[in-house]
């Protein structure tokens, strides 16, 4: 019975188990209705999730009513009563789950009006939490198994990537894909010209081995930074947009005077269009000329692009107002200013005996950041090891990875429930992957795919000729053949074999390559002449080796000197060999050669006056 629940609820981990992963806690999942009418989970991956980033996913499951199994022999079918998705753990900070119904337990025994349940999960939140999480899903299934319903609990486990959070900084907001290299790095400018002039930038990324890019673009290219380590970023927004400003203008030195005293002082300011900004002819400075440098005290005024005129008059109530550049009446009184200037700053400008000091600012804001940026490196590739690359049947190969961090295995794409060892026993043909994840930085490396391969060798039919030799139908030239007798013992070998006795005998085949070896051919019954006719002259008799290549030896012990005849026949009885020779009583040693003999079936013949031996031997290339 044991066995057999095994067997049900692996077939139910493989329809539901990946239904549970997702998930909703506060917002109720809705389910795909045009999802296949075919057991499952429907789609089966959670997507990525980036950092603080709201984050859903709707998942939905079509429940079986019942399964059918095979065991001993029988195809049995039993019914599903209810799935109940117990819990997820592993989910990272942030990220909760929930089911469609409130109990998450599903009836769908066929007593229930809803025999075929469609039901769905989802996880949603804000994970706040960059890395790779392993997420368990547990479940329980209750199966009806001989009318007793029989609870299973087992667990699911998948992983959920969650991608590091944007920074939003004054200068700029940037978002790294991931933590661990290779590592997708986008800017955002956040002090954007809009398209207006007057905005300059520089943007400079230097890595843990050097330099990786400068640029004086708004928002940089984006950039894969390949190495783990820090990464320092540095910005400047250099914003010119103000324009110039006439903050202070002082008049240095004049060129007029009144007949009692320096002069007394007022002056004029226009702008290129010949405006008036500042007049004050109503209000002289008395003796202004005895008082120099003289701060005009002007009002900060924006300027525009051209030529403005500054003018110094001496007020004159008798003569007439004196032009302080020359000290002539009604005219040298004037200097000028171009905007906009070489330089902002302090600008003297002389006009004959007239000296003014213009004070121009140029506003200029710039704007500074910097950053360290962490990559975590990915740990070392894991290469998987092996003494082979195959599998005998009914045997495993330990595939070892060179690693201690946290390991897991995968077959054909499909990872392998809680195979998290540096060695997995692989029973199976498969293309394996050991990935590895760092404890601490939870990065990600993957081996490459180490290919198994399972050696499937078909039991050799064996046949016996009735006489004295057993065979294998149709030998494979890449196997060596091993006999043996009913108690498994090593009897002999080759695709012909000599038995020395009667007996049950079987064969297996061997591939020669991978050392696999086949399953026992049937037994079979060889029944060998218990009657020797040369028994009171000859003992021991052998003709070795069998099969040969036609070259072989016979042997034996004499008790009489003989006259003997070698002789060798094909099967159809036809003499193809004849050679006489005097024997000596004891032990004898007789090669033979007929190397040029087809391949085949032979009949030996030990020829004497007392009795004829036969041996069949097999002549194979």
């Amino acid at each position: 019975m044991k066995n057999l629940t095994n067997a049900l609820f692996a077939i139910l981990t493989g329809i539901l188990l990946l239904g549970g992963l997702s998930n909703q806690a506060f917002a109720q999942c809705v389910i795909d209705s045009g999802v296949p009418s075919v057991p499952g989970i429907y789609p089966a991956q959670l997507n990525d999730a980036d950092g603080c980033e709201y984050y859903e996913m709707d998942i939905t499951f079509f429940l079986p009513r019942d399964t059918t199994v095979s065991f001993a022999g029988q195809n049995l079918t039993f019914p599903f009563n209810y799935f109940s998705i117990d819990s997820i753990t592993g989910l990272p900070p942030g990220l909760t789950w929930d089911c469609n119904l409130d109990t998450c337990i599903y009836y769908v025994h066929p007593d229930s009006a809803n025999v075929d349940t469609l039901g769905c999960v989802r996880v949603f939140g804000t994970p706040t939490s960059p890395g790779f999480f392993p997420v368990v899903v547990h479940i329980t299934a209750n199966v009806i198994i001989f009318n007793n319903p029989t609870d299973q609990a087992a667990t699911y486990n998948a992983s959920l990537k969650v991608g590091p959070c944007p920074f939003v900084g004054d200068c700029y907001t940037y978002n790294l894909s991931s933590f661990c290299e290779p590592v997708v790095l986008d800017l955002d400018n956040n002090i954007p010209s809009n398209g207006n002039p007057g905005f300059s930038y520089f943007w400079n990324l230097t890595g843990p081995d050097g330099p990786v890019y400068s640029t004086s673009d708004e928002n940089p290219f984006q950039q894969v930074l390949t190495e783990g380590g820090d990464y320092i970023l540095e910005y400047e927004a250099t914003i010119d947009t103000s324009g110039f400003f006439l903050t202070s203008v002082v008049i240095e030195n004049v060129n007029c005077s009144d007949l009692l005293d320096a002069g007394d002082l007022y002056w004029i300011l226009k702008d290129p269009n010949g405006n008036e900004l500042v007049n004050t002819s109503a209000n002289p400075v008395t003796n202004g000329g005895a008082n120099l440098p003289l701060n005009t005290t002007i009002t900060t005024f924006q300027l525009d692009t051209g030529v403005y005129e500054f003018q110094v008059w001496d007020e004159d109530q008798l003569t007439g107002d004196d032009g302080c550049a020359t000290n002539t009446n009604g005219s040298g009184a004037s200097v000028f200013l171009t905007i906009p200037p070489l330089n902002a700053g302090d600008i003297t400008v002389v006009n004959s005996g007239l000296t003014v000091k213009f004070t121009v600012d140029h506003p200029v804001q710039v704007i500074s950041c910097t950053d360290t940026l962490h990559v975590d490196s990915l740990p070392a590739i894991p290469v998987i090891f092996a003494d082979t690359n195959w599998v005998c049947p009914g045997d495993s190969l330990a595939l070892i990875v060179n690693t201690s961090d946290s390991i897991q295995w995968y077959r054909d794409g499909n990872l392998i429930a809680g195979m998290n060892d540096s060695i997995l026993m692989a029973d199976q043909a498969g293309d394996y992957i050991a990935e590895v994840i760092d404890r601490n930085t939870l990065c990600v490396s993957s081996s490459a795919v180490f290919e198994v391969q399972a050696i499937l060798i078909i039991a050799p039919s064996i046949a016996f000729d009735g006489s004295f030799t057993l065979t294998i139908a149709s030998p494979n030239p890449a196997y060596t053949y091993q006999w043996y007798n009913s108690n498994g013992t090593p009897a002999g070998s080759g695709a012909s074999w000599m038995p020395a006795g009667s007996g049950n005998y079987y064969a297996v085949a061997v591939d020669t390559l991978s050392g696999c070896q086949s399953g026992p051919s049937p037994t079979i019954r060889a029944i060998l002449s218990a009657i020797d006719p040369l028994a009171d002259i000859l003992q021991n008799f052998h003709l070795y080796p069998n099969p040969n290549k036609g070259e072989f030896t016979v042997e034996g012990e004499l008790f009489s000197s003989e006259e003997v005849s070698l002789e060798i026949q094909d099967i159809l009885g036809r003499n193809l060999y004849h050679r006489e020779t005097k024997l000596s009583p004891g032990r004898f040693n007789q090669p033979v050669s007929v190397a040029g003999f087809a391949p085949g079936v032979y009949i030996f013949r030990w020829v004497s006056p007392k009795g004829v031996l036969t041996r069949k031997f097999v002549i194979e290339r």
